[in-house]
């Protein structure tokens, strides 16, 4: 009679596990943002549930290491043909299977509880805040990797974290390097804002150089003239290849009252500017027509006559993080006028369906019996 195996075989235990992994995070994160293309305003309700999803993983480890320890537990036990008699109706596919179906649930429950939901009805509100540009240099030395991983990274960071702490605010995006262009025009989207911050590269701009003077005149013309709102201006740049046009433009800036700021992004001692392939492969470093590497620093004292031209802070990065902080408390300090904005005031929460989907889980796992029937011999 051939004699089933009672051990785990533990390398395809662990191949099905880690698919289970990737099928499980893949599909949680690509649905995400595919939906959220579609929908900007899907969100999370209880964001702050969102570490609860790394325990899965640890889960998965710990069974794992669990069923390593049952294996030398019967390998010291008995052998294989033993084992079938002293652990009758041992069926380690089925354990196999409970976990995955377990751990299947417990992740849909765990989202249910983090709860998505998207808006449903859009109502025109007003708010009180101010109106803000941001320009951001794409120039090929934002990708020196003197901040990590590289400026323009440090510099989307920055903005990221302003467009978190908006509040009533608006705002717009403005892409330089050798010209200006307009990446967003001014509006109290913050999922749009995000969505278009995300796209931008070294790729966005055709023509290379610095341009301060261009952006900052580009987004004086994208405010709304008939705001009432405190207008204000955001330079996001190494300052590389500075020219005065950036500092005569601050000046008719300051004359219309819009102030201007600068947020310096590089480092003093500078760094090499990376090239890469059509794959995103590094293979070398810009260099002159003598072959030298070319090496571009933060040009600081640019950036201060910018703000002291144009009325407003100057911050420089640290260590491949901003302090937002001066430049927000001088946005408080504006004036405010009424905004009229779009706002999601009610949404639909799709907690239902996850949790659903996770008790029939939980229920059909529980059905699953961790071990076979066996035939009771009758002793007369």
């Amino acid at each position: 009679m051939r004699i089933r195996k009672q051990t785990y075989r533990l390398e395809s235990v662990i191949l099905l596990l880690v698919m289970t992994e990737l099928l499980f995070w893949g599909a949680l994160l690509g649905g995400y943002y595919t939906l959220r293309n579609f929908d900007p305003s899907l969100s999370l309700h209880n964001e702050w549930l969102l570490p609860l999803l790394l325990s899965l993983p640890i889960a998965t480890i710990v069974f794992t290491y669990g069923l390593g320890r049952r294996n030398r537990a019967f390998n010291r036990l008995a052998d294989q043909k033993l084992l079938h008699n002293l652990v009758p109706g041992h069926a380690p596919l089925r354990t196999v299977a409970k976990f995955v179906l377990w751990r299947l649930a417990v992740g849909l429950l765990f989202i249910a509880l983090i709860d998505p939901k998207a808006g449903s009805r859009i109502e025109e509100v007003e708010t009180r805040g101010v109106d803000l540009m941001v320009a951001i240099d794409v120039s090929t030395s934002m990708l020196a990797e003197d901040l990590k991983p590289n400026r323009l990274a440090t510099s989307k960071r920055a903005v990221q974290q302003l467009i978190n702490n908006l509040g009533g605010n608006r705002i717009g995006l403005v892409i330089f390097a050798g010209d200006a262009y307009v990446q967003l025009p001014i509006t109290a989207d913050v999922q749009s804002a995000k969505i278009f911050l995300d796209a931008i590269s070294t790729n966005s701009v055709p023509y290379q150089g610095t341009n301060i003077g261009a952006a900052i005149d580009l987004c004086v013309e994208s405010f709304d003239p008939k705001s009432e709102a405190g207008k204000a201006i955001i330079v996001i740049t190494d300052g590389e290849n500075h020219e005065e046009a950036g500092v005569e433009a601050a000046q008719r800036a300051t004359a219309l009252g819009v102030e201007v700021h600068a947020i310096g992004v590089g480092a003093k001692g500078g760094a090499p500017i990376p090239l890469y392939n059509s794959r995103g492969q590094r293979t070398g470093f810009k260099t002159d027509s003598q072959g030298t590497t070319i090496v571009t620093a933060l040009n600081e004292q640019a950036l201060v006559e910018l703000v002291s031209a144009g009325n407003g802070v100057f911050i420089r990065s640290a260590a491949g993080a901003v302090n937002m902080s001066p430049i927000e408390d001088a946005l408080n300090k504006m004036d405010k006028g009424e905004l009229g904005t779009a706002t999601f005031t009610d949404f639909e929460h799709h907690f239902r369906i996850f949790a659903l989907a996770g008790f029939l889980l939980l229920a059909f796992e529980w059905l699953i019996r961790e071990r076979k029937q066996t035939r009771k011999i009758r002793i007369v």
